[in-house]
């Protein structure tokens, strides 16, 4: 029991000497504690490999998405590490809201070794309200395959 007492005044100490105050609806000037700078939103699907020039290989979706949910946020940007089989061609990617078919990002790549892309701020692009936005991706060339890994939307705040 002396063991149990020892730990519970141990912890309040540290919780005491550590914490800064309450998190949550009671934090300081009643914001919610511990705003992310960056969030990220990944893609389902881990690795997608194509040689279709076209029509476009679905790689994954992010539904319901509304950027209006996240507070304070200043940019959002989508990216993926692309490859494809020889530099010769690219890997063409596109971010697409579903419902409108609008293109809201494309990257591409001719990199035969994993590279991480991103887009521009993708923030006054999107639309207003709840969207499904999906990730497709060919090869620019017939012949040459095209790879997508780890696709991300990255939130950031102002």
């Amino acid at each position: 029991m002396k063991l149990y007492i020892s730990i519970a005044a141990t912890m309040m100490m540290v919780c005491s000497l550590g914490c800064e105050g309450p998190v949550g609806p009671e934090g300081p000037s009643g914001e919610i504690g511990g705003l992310d700078k960056q969030i990220r939103i990944d893609f389902a699907n881990p690795t997608l490999t194509t040689s279709r020039t076209f029509p476009y290989e679905h790689y994954g979706s992010i539904y319901r998405f509304n950027v209006q949910n996240y507070r304070d946020i200043g940019s959002v940007v989508f990216a993926a590490e692309l490859f494809v089989s020889d530099s010769g061609g690219e890997a063409v990617v596109q971010l697409v809201d579903r419902s409108s078919s609008v293109v809201l990002a494309e990257l591409t790549s001719s990199s035969t070794s994993r590279t991480y892309v991103e887009s521009a701020n993708l923030l006054s692009a999107l639309p207003a309200g709840e969207v499904t936005l999906d990730v497709r991706v060919r090869s620019s060339q017939f012949g040459i395959t095209a790879g997508i890994s780890g696709a991300t939307l990255l939130l950031y705040r102002e």
